[in-house]
């Protein structure tokens, strides 16, 4: 728990510098879990190239790797033109000379084969409808280097889901489609496969509950402090728990 609040709160400062916009905007609660699980596991040495796939609206993650990881370079795709945009505009000025941002599908990446010694996906898969999840993650392993690792985060339910929610399409995992979506189609090794959720559900219950003003007020000072609160309240489990709450799977090549 100590590794995971520094490194929430070091990304907690890295907002700072970006401005008081997304300072203030804060960062997800369930994401502020999902980061500094999957920036530890990426375990990212000089000289990697370094693929995230779908990290584009409104997510700092990929500019924050970028900056704590200087000698290596990263690549940020997402389908979404105007989604890569708010990436793109702080790359000057963090003065990032290590960072490229492109427009491709996650299921048709532009580039050749074992181009990349880490791949990312945190929380993008679940939006993909159909088979379309499937076909990223073997496009990902395409993409990927003998040796190399892939970090994919996704939402994770005792019970399958896939459908309309609030968020508009989405899809949560129960423990056999992790393996026979996204493993079984990256026909990859399984090096690590934690859920994770939170204790009281707390963010069910009040980062991510509809309240009227003085509550709403009171819900986006939680939410700005979602990096210093998930990581006291996160709990990790290496069998799947009987409550909702996310999945974080590293895969091997």
């Amino acid at each position: 728990m100590i590794r995971q609040l520094e490194l929430s709160l070091d990304y907690y400062i890295f907002q700072a510098r970006l401005g008081p916009g997304p300072f203030f905007r804060g960062v997800d609660y369930s994401r502020s879990i999902e980061y500094s699980l999957a920036s530890t596991r990426l375990q990212i040495q000089a000289g990697d190239r370094v693929l995230d796939v779908g990290g584009g609206d409104y997510s700092i993650f990929a500019l924050y790797l970028a900056a704590r990881h200087t000698n290596a370079s990263f690549t940020v795709v997402d389908a979404n033109e105007a989604s890569l945009g708010y990436t793109e505009d702080f790359i000057p000025k963090l003065d990032l000379s290590n960072i490229e941002v492109r427009i491709a599908s996650a299921g048709d990446l532009p580039f050749e084969d074992g181009s990349f010694d880490r791949v990312s996906a945190v929380s993008s898969l679940e939006y993909l409808a159909g088979d379309a999840d499937m076909k990223a993650v073997a496009e990902f392993a395409r993409v990927l280097k003998p040796g190399g690792s892939m970090i994919i985060t996704v939402p994770y339910s005792p019970v399958f889901y896939e459908g309309e929610s609030q968020f508009g399409y989405q899809r949560r995992y129960d423990s056999d489609a992790i393996h026979s979506r996204l493993v079984a189609a990256s026909g990859l090794g399984v090096a690590e496969l934690i859920y994770f959720d939170d204790q009281f559900s707390f963010g069910k219950k009040v980062a991510y509950r509809p309240l009227p003003l003085a509550g709403g007020i009171r819900n986006r000072v939680i939410w700005h402090l979602s990096p210093l609160l998930a990581p006291l309240l996160m709990r990790l489990h290496t069998v799947p728990p009987a409550n909702d709450g996310g999945a974080l799977l590293v895969l091997r090549k």
